[in-house]
């Protein structure tokens, strides 16, 4: 880049789309490997480095999502004044709730996996979660109606959890619902 005269105008990501697990334990004390079937830290957090000379080197301590990157390479390509705080701002949500969700996978794939234990499978194919962090809270619910919390990493009961949290992932859980019930209408099924 700077052989090419590029680099000052460069913005450079670095990041994934999803985690692996490698043999720690999740949220509920499962050691598991790869990123099938988990909502845990290690599957959902990712690295994300974003560098450009005019960005002072800084770790940003705060949940950020990588779908907002959109909006940051808006800034950059429109020649807005991309700085540290713009880039921590543009990936951290408004109201500091991160949500993610993972929709139920309706393909025939999991009916081709072998070696997934059928519990698995059912799980994948079947089951919307939604998982919401805010500060130090992390709050998941599924389709089944199944509630955890936790509070730096310490499992707490879900009603204690705080209800803008709660609000959001019920929100978010019962949008996932609609969405698969308007592709089901449009595919004929009941």
């Amino acid at each position: 880049l700077e052989d090419a005269g590029l680099r000052e105008d460069t913005l450079i990501v670095i990041t994934s789309d999803h985690g692996e697990r490698l043999g720690e334990s999740d949220s509920f004390g499962n050691r598991r490997f790869g990123h099938i079937c988990s909502v845990s830290d290690e599957s959902l957090r990712v690295p994300l480095v974003v560098a450009n000379p005019s960005l002072t080197p800084t770790t940003v301590e705060k949940n950020a999502t990588i779908q907002n990157l959109a909006p940051l390479f808006e800034n950059v390509i429109r020649g807005n004044n991309v700085t540290t705080d713009t880039v921590s701002e543009t990936l951290s949500p408004d109201d500091g709730i991160l949500i993610i969700e993972r929709p139920a996978d309706r393909s025939d794939r999991w009916e081709r996996a072998t070696g997934v234990p059928s519990k698995i499978k059912r799980r994948e194919s079947e089951e919307h979660t939604c998982i919401g962090y805010l500060g130090d809270w992390k709050y998941l619910i599924d389709t089944t109606g199944r509630e955890y919390a936790w509070q730096d990493d310490q499992e707490k009961q879900p009603k204690i959890a705080p209800n803008q949290l709660l609000n959001i992932c019920k929100r978010h859980l019962a949008l996932l619902r609609e969405l698969e019930s308007e592709e089901e209408e449009k595919r004929g099924i009941s």
